[in-house]
């Protein structure tokens, strides 16, 4: 049994996660910038805390961070969203007692950074999309692509993110050094997802799931291309689980990594993002598959998704799924999906979480009121991080 610190608790994923590491009886301990998050209402989370923003006061939540380490005996503390760009910045601070479950940050950053993933894949012989960096607007101008995708170098989820065709009106942003953009060739083809843990280069446990419903930006970007999912299945693509592998092997990687693929119709492979961190993933393992050993790097073999495990964010189906049905033409498959797939949040063990949601949901207008932002940029406002 070992004390496990987490942060991003308000994420129906990290909830997920934080279950299926209490089913293997361990510990849970939760650091979120507020007291109100999903997790907080969980039996599965021993204790939470209030921890200032890594975004707005970094060395406050350094510093509280490994407070809460020290006071809590933690053994091992998994940065859950973007503040482990933060954390890895900081990892020499940590006590030795306590493994952080991060690479670290010289690392991270080329693997975040959309422009700077590209390079690190070039710089390994792997095939790429064209891809051109954007740092002024005539550089924009100067873009010939016949159709291609516009997108911040330091974004998530899909935001910020632009479908272009030759000669359409150029979108109102501002791309300089500090805040640079890519314009990548757009690819036509079948979209997937991954998640993987890894420890010294080796792949412990690994997940590969379809794009199907997502929450699409309205007006950007196409629905079948990269926007966050809403529903989860995994499919084994060996392929796919080969690519990550050997990308991990070549980089030596510790941690969560996640990728957004793209397969063309003659089973060309491309990889065009990179999280570095949880995503959905992580909710596709069984609670008998021993996950925890994964994390913790001490499995022989390696733990793949339960083809069996279909999952859903039901409230996001409902606001936004159905949104990418009609634009693709799946309606009959989007009730399909939300009336078989389980919910993600709702457990009979644990249901508080479930009911709190609706109480949630106050807060999460608030925050899109404050930030002036839609939900899913509202949600991580104050954990993500833009360089």
């Amino acid at each position: 049994m070992k004390r496990i610190l987490i942060t991003n608790g308000r994420s129906p994923i990290t909830l997920d996660f934080i279950r299926t590491l209490c089913h293997a009886k361990h510990e849970i301990y939760v650091a979120e910038t507020s007291n109100l998050h999903l997790s907080k209402f969980s039996n599965c989370v021993k204790r939470s805390f209030v921890v200032p923003s890594p975004r707005f006061s970094p060395k406050e939540h350094i510093r509280k961070l490994i407070e809460i380490i020290c006071d809590n005996k933690i053994d091992f503390f998994i940065p859950a969203w973007e503040d482990i760009f933060l954390i890895s910045k900081h990892l020499k601070e940590f006590p030795t007692s306590c493994f952080v479950f991060a690479s670290k940050y010289p690392i991270l950053h080329r693997l975040h950074h959309k422009s700077l993933f590209i390079d690190l894949l070039e710089s390994h012989n792997i095939k790429t999309p064209k891809t051109v960096i954007v740092e002024s607007l005539n550089a924009l101008k100067e873009i010939n692509f016949p159709q291609y995708a516009l997108k911040a170098c330091y974004s998530r989820a899909s935001q910020s993110v632009y479908k272009i065709k030759n000669g359409d009106p150029l979108p109102d942003i501002e791309p300089s050094r500090s805040s640079p953009w890519v314009a990548q060739e757009w690819l036509e083809g079948k979209c997937f997802c991954t998640f993987s843990l890894c420890h010294k280069g080796k792949v412990h446990a690994h997940s590969t799931y379809p794009v199907d419903f997502t929450i699409q930006n309205k007006g950007k970007l196409n629905a079948t291309v990269g926007s966050y999912c809403m529903t989860f299945r995994s499919i084994d693509h060996e392929a796919i689980q080969n690519w990550v592998e050997n990308f991990a092997r070549k980089i030596t990687f510790t941690g969560q990594i996640a990728f957004d693929f793209i397969e063309l119709p003659n089973g060309e492979l491309y990889a065009i993002e990179c999280n570095p961190r949880i995503t959905s993933g992580v909710t596709l393992f069984s609670k008998r598959s021993n996950l925890d050993q994964a994390l913790f790097g001490i499995n022989k073999t390696l733990i793949k998704a339960d083809p069996k495990i279909k999952k859903q964010i039901t409230t996001g189906m409902l606001l936004y799924g159905w949104r990418t049905a009609i634009t693709c033409k799946k309606l009959p498959l989007y009730f399909h999906r939300l009336l078989s797939f389980k919910d993600l949040v709702f457990q009979f063990r644990d249901p508080l979480p479930f009911f709190a949601q609706g109480f949630l949901w106050l807060k999460h207008l608030a925050d899109i009121r404050r930030y002036k932002k839609r939900l899913h940029g509202a949600f991580t406002h104050d954990l993500d991080f833009n360089g």
